[in-house]
């Protein structure tokens, strides 16, 4: 139960800031509240996993989409188009899960590379036993 919950708690996390802004925004529909969006956003970078940032994002779209569809949107956004909003969100997210993903790349790389060194380092041993036996 406990492995579970580790590799999903990020995902937990992301939902419950997206539900408090949601409720927060149905209390009082400014644009600071909203901003909660980006906070989801930072935390979810903390994880250092790409699908963390893309739940994350998603979850920022559909509350967006949300705010655009319900009667407080000129309260939440003024005169923003929904385009500008959308943009400014991907122009974060977006670099943010590139960032990540590369990281990931790389993480699994230099894992790969140090199985990879053992394994050699393991085989160079044995070749070292095998000549040291036959002198």
């Amino acid at each position: 139960m406990s492995i579970w919950l580790t590799n999903y708690i990020m995902y937990f996390i992301s939902t419950i800031v997206t539900v408090l802004t949601l409720l927060l925004l149905l209390t009082g529909p400014i644009i600071t509240t909203y901003f909660l969006v980006y906070v989801n956003l930072a935390i979810m970078t903390l994880y250092g996993n790409s699908m963390a940032i893309g739940y994350s994002g998603l979850m920022g779209v559909l509350l967006t989409v949300y705010c655009y569809v319900s009667p407080d949107k000129t309260e939440i956004f003024g005169n923003n188009a929904p385009t500008t909003m959308f943009m400014y969100f991907f122009m974060v997210a977006v670099p943010l899960y590139v960032s990540t993903k590369f990281s990931e790349r790389l993480q699994h790389n230099i894992i790969k590379q140090g199985e990879q060194a053992m394994l050699e380092n393991k085989r160079s041993l044995e070749l070292v036993g095998q000549v040291v036996r036959s002198v």
